[in-house]
Order: structure tokens, then C-alpha cells, then sequence
């Protein structure tokens, strides 16, 4: 099913005309207008995150037309907004961070990457890591318990235990010494963000860098 539906997504994006998911503009998905104007998030801090995660960058708040583009990207399969989305995550990053080695994708559980039929996380990283000239590596870290969707955790503390153990380095995956920067579409907790790092901290990586999208509340509907 993962395969048919990205198929179909993919045939959606070629028929269709490209719009402004928040404007209606032609030849774009995410014009940028509509992204100098969204709100901007308030810095996120590290306490509820935990100490896996060195930094974290958020550019956009989670409403509005980033809103509408996480969803269009996530739920309905619309990988082609992906490199507009990347655009302000990369200048973010490019202010906030002076070297790294790797982009990491956060990793779907295989079921979930199967019945989605691509990893929205890998969809983002691939253009920030080439606006910031970096290798993206998708073999390095895996996610080996599915969970609850963190949509149906409503505290802070049900997402830390949804998520704890879930990430492991993959069989082989050598990140000792690395400076890392971890890609997701949105930052609630940082819980997920924060598991994922410990994984690839206990494997020996220098830092991890967590970059987001956008940046959501407990109250939205943020998985």
C-alpha cells in the first residue's frame, strides 16, 4: 500500500498545477512571500529536551500556512514543497550553527514509513543538507519500536515514555566523533528529537544540532 500510495502523490504533483499552499501563487507549493510572513517560533530551550540535544533551531511557528504545509507534506503526500520548506530551516541553521558533518533524518518505524510511503523527515533533510553543503545520512539511525503516534500523547512526560528506546544506531552505523544535525517537520517537546539523539550519543557522536520546521503546542495535532 506504501508503494500505490506514493505512486499516486507522486502523479497528483506532476497533473497538477504547483500553487501556493498558502497563497494560491502559481509555480510554487511555497512561495516566498507566504514564508516571510508566517510567525516566527520563540526560541526553543533545552530543558524539557534533555541533555542529548546540544542545540535546537526552529524557525517557524506551527500555524498558519506552515501549518497547512506540514500537513500538505506529511498527510498528503506532497514531497514536491519539501525543498521550500528547507529554505528557512537552512538559513536558520546557517545562523545558528557554525560547522557540522551530517544530516540525519529522524527515522519512521518501517511500518509507519510503509503505510506513509516516504519519511517526511528525509524529505526535508535532503535539501538542507545540500543549501548547506553537507552529506545527508539516512543509514545511520533507525527507529525499532513504532509507538503511539505522538498525537495521542497529550503531556509532556506520556511523549518521553512513548519514545523512550525507540531509536537505535543501525547495524554498522558508525557516528563516533560526528557533529550532527538532526532533521524533523515539527518540534512540540523535542521529546522524539531528544530520544533520537541519545541514540546516536551513546554511539558516540560529538553533537547533536536538532532542526525543525516548525514549532507546535501540546494542544495541536502534531505527530
Amino acid at each position: 500500500m506504501g508503494i500505490l500510495t506514493a505512486v499516486w502523490h507522486h502523479a497528483i504533483e506532476i497533473l497538477l498545477p504547483s500553487r501556493c499552499v498558502g497563497c494560491g501563487t502559481g509555480g510554487t507549493y511555497l512561495c516566498d512571500g507566504c514564508i516571510g510572513r508566517a510567525p516566527r517560533a520563540a526560541a526553543v530551550g533545552l530543558d524539557a529536551a534533555g541533555d542529548a540535544l546540544d542545540a535546537v533551531t526552529a524557525p517557524l511557528a506551527f500555524e498558519g500556512t506552515a501549518r497547512t504545509a506540514v500537513h500538505r507534506l506529511k498527510y498528503s503526500g506532497l514531497r514536491a514543497i519539501a525543498p521550500a520548506m528547507a529554505r528557512p530551516m537552512a538559513e536558520a541553521l546557517s545562523s545558528a550553527i557554525t560547522s557540522a558533518d551530517v544530516v540525519v533524518p529522524v527515522p519512521l518505524h518501517a511500518s509507519r514509513e510503509r503505510q506513509r510511503g516516504f519519511n517526511q523527515a528525509l524529505a526535508l533533510a535532503r535539501p538542507v543538507a545540500e543549501a548547506v553543503v553537507l552529506p545527508v545520512r539516512d543509514d545511520l539511525l533507525r527507529r525499532l519500536v513504532a509507538g503511539t503516534p505522538q498525537v495521542d500523547a497529550r503531556s509532556a512526560d506520556e511523549r518521553r515514555e512513548n519514545v523512550a528506546g525507540a531509536f537505535g544506531l543501525a547495524p554498522g552505523a558508525g557516528v563516533a566523533g560526528l557533529r550532527i544535525i538532526l532533521v524533523d517537520d515539527v518540534l512540540t517537546t523535542g521529546s522524539t528529537l531528544a530520544a533520537a539523539a541519545s541514540a546516536l550519543k551513546r554511539g558516540g557522536a560529538r553533537s547533536v544540532h536538532a532542526l525543525a520546521f516548525a514549532r507546535g503546542q501540546l494542544s495541536q495535532d502534531v505527530d
